[in-house]
């Protein structure tokens, strides 16, 4: 067609809608997997098609992270196969925690050299409000956020014993640890929302 989307109009139809949200996880598999990417002048068609669903606030707002994406998929329809090449080993630890944009301070969208950044383009205009509204959200339910943070170092339900289909971090049975690990936890959100809005208080001690 003249314009991005899959039939002649002025936005979105019910073919874009339908497939976007699968062709986002193509996107964050294949990368996370195999090294790959489907953005980056390849496909220029599929450039233009994700750029124009990213001018949408509606569909900015919904969107979701690749890690989110690599680590939701696997519980369904098992795990991926990785191809072991440098690229792919390189995006995967990067978007599993391993590069800048998973620690803070945030280096900047606009210079940021971090895989997790660079790979998924979009989320430019929504940088400078984005650590307010985490923040926010953290810290308005500290309490629920703390105790599921916990549940890693607490007593898992066995929810996902023997099913492979099913996140263990997921596990409604989950029992989140108590005591000083949740204390813990709770410092460590608070000190985290804090420096989200620019406000670090380094001196506070939550490593023990």
């Amino acid at each position: 067609t003249s314009g991005p989307w899959f039939l002649e109009s002025e936005g979105p139809g019910i073919v874009d809608l339908q497939y976007v949200s699968h062709v986002e996880r193509m996107a964050a598999s294949v990368a996370y997997w195999k090294g790959d990417t489907l953005r980056g002048g390849r496909w220029k068609h599929i450039d233009a098609w994700f750029e124009a669903f990213e001018q949408r606030p509606s569909y900015s707002a919904s969107r979701s992270d690749w890690y989110t994406h690599a680590n939701d998929i696997p519980p369904q329809y098992g795990n991926g196969v990785d191809d072991g090449s440098k690229e792919q080993q390189t995006i995967r630890r990067a978007l599993d925690g391993g590069d800048a944009a998973w620690r803070l301070p945030l280096p900047p969208l606009s210079s940021s050299d971090a895989p997790s950044d660079k790979l998924q383009p979009g989320w430019g205009a929504f940088e400078q409000d984005a650590p307010y509204e985490a923040a926010y959200h953290v810290l308005e339910n500290l309490e629920n956020v703390a105790r599921f943070a916990a549940r890693g170092a607490g007593k898992e339900g066995g929810w996902s014993f023997m099913r492979p289909d099913r996140a263990r971090l997921a596990d409604p049975y989950a029992k989140p640890a108590e005591g000083v690990v949740l204390e813990k936890v709770q410092e460590a959100l608070l000190v985290i929302g804090a420096c989200l809005v620019g406000d670090c208080d380094t001196s506070v001690d939550v490593s023990s």
